[in-house]
């Protein structure tokens, strides 16, 4: 009897490893665009923009300018020695006006549970002002309204000032006129410019969140839906600001978005960019799988085994 204790106790445990593991495929993730810029190609027309690849097989997304007029210059970069992971996207404006990456991918509707996430490193390339400059680093997540970029260009008026989404946004330098040192923030379709904001959802006033210096960090944005609510959440270095849309008195602007963004507000500053990765986090419940089924026939015949006994 002991030894059958023992046997049953055993299967019984290997039973809930399996239930385990298949609830944990329940949270894997789709990455929709990851991009390391090893193939050097930074809007994939096959040709390199400026160093040699190396990886081809590191397509990535297509990245384009926001606008021409501002005469931004966009290269691929061997940034080991600043971002320290090889290849990256060397964003430089030209002009006094804060330069702006935009990637468009294939539409995510976000169901009741769903996640988007982005994630990045980056930093500044340029001196940083002192006195600081108020949250002009700025990366979002955005419905193009049915009009996404496929080509650079543009001017002040085009139709990317008519895309609607999220923001964060954080300071460069110690900005001490508003101390809103990071931020999440709406960005409506009456923005002036596509990374602008109408409105703060959540802020932190920590000094520690401003970029002060050339080094490396680590960002991200992330929407998860909870039934009709939307939470935004950035991250920035250890830095945490996130919000409630229905506990702000406000209603999400959409659950579908295909662009993502990353670029300075009205501030001349150069940056670079790598180990992008867009995330679609769905809760689903998945078929079963040969690990449901060899849950379910050991089920079955431990079952039977108790009864016989």
């Amino acid at each position: 009897m002991r030894g059958w204790r023992t046997e049953n106790a055993v299967a019984w445990s290997l039973l809930a490893a399996i239930a385990a593991a298949v609830a944990a495929g329940d949270a894997r993730g789709a990455v929709v665009v990851r991009d390391g810029f090893g193939d050097a190609d930074r809007n994939n027309d096959g040709t390199t923009d400026g160093a040699t690849a190396t990886d081809v097989g590191d397509v990535g997304g297509a990245w384009w300018k926001a606008k021409t007029s501002s005469g931004q210059t966009f290269t691929v970069v061997d940034d080991a020695a600043g971002l320290g992971s090889g290849l990256a996207l060397d964003v430089a404006p030209v002009s006094t006006t804060g330069p702006t990456a935009i990637l468009n991918f294939t539409a995510v509707t976000l169901n009741d549970g769903d996640e988007l996430r982005a994630s990045f490193d980056a930093r500044v390339t340029t001196a940083i002002p002192n006195p600081g400059s108020d949250r002009r680093f700025r990366w979002g997540l955005f419905n193009t309204a049915g009009a996404p970029k496929t080509s650079d260009g543009g001017t002040s008026a085009d139709t990317i000032n008519k895309h609607f989404g999220y923001i964060a946004r954080v300071d460069l330098g110690t900005e001490s006129t508003t101390g809103n040192t990071f931020s999440v923030d709406e960005n409506s379709t009456v923005a002036a410019a596509l990374l602008s904001s109408t409105d703060t959802l959540d802020t932190t006033q920590d000094p520690a969140g401003a970029i002060t210096d050339t080094d490396a960090r680590s960002f991200s944005l992330s929407l998860k839906r909870i039934g009709d609510d939307l939470i935004v959440t950035g991250t920035h270095d250890g830095l945490t600001v996130s919000q409630s849309l229905v506990e702000a008195g406000t209603t999400p602007l959409t659950f579908t978005y295909d662009e993502f963004a990353i670029g300075m507000n009205g501030f001349a500053a150069g940056f670079r960019f790598d180990n992008f990765v867009l995330e679609y986090l769905p809760v689903t419940v998945p078929e079963p799988g040969a690990a449901g089924l060899v849950a379910a026939t050991t089920a079955a015949a431990l079952t039977r085994r108790q009864r016989r006994q």
